[in-house]
């Protein structure tokens, strides 16, 4: 399951301040089974952060090899295969 809570993942770790001169924002979290970190040059507003960190959270859930619930989980552990819905946004994704 998603972690929350400052320092715990989905919640960003509350890093979000002055890190170095070149990056005066930065929003940490974890995900596809590392810690990730988004340096900005502009402090991130409360709106921008839970929205960058929902949409993490549902690519995460969709294509974590981690997560023993994610989609693509649920596919490799599909002995016999079967149908499998991926988010509306995959058809973009796949065609890279």
């Amino acid at each position: 399951m998603p972690k929350s809570g400052c320092g715990t993942g989905w919640d960003g770790d509350c890093r979000e301040g002055r890190a170095r001169a070149s990056a005066p924002a930065v929003l940490t979290f974890d995900a596809l089974g590392t810690r990730w970190s988004i340096e900005t040059d502009e402090l991130l507003t409360e709106g921008l952060r839970k929205d960058v960190l929902e949409r993490i959270r549902r690519f995460d859930a969709t294509y974590s090899r981690f997560r023993p619930d994610s989609l693509v989980s649920r596919i490799a552990a599909a002995a016999d295969g079967g149908r499998f819905e991926f988010p509306e946004d995959a058809r973009a994704l796949f065609a890279l």
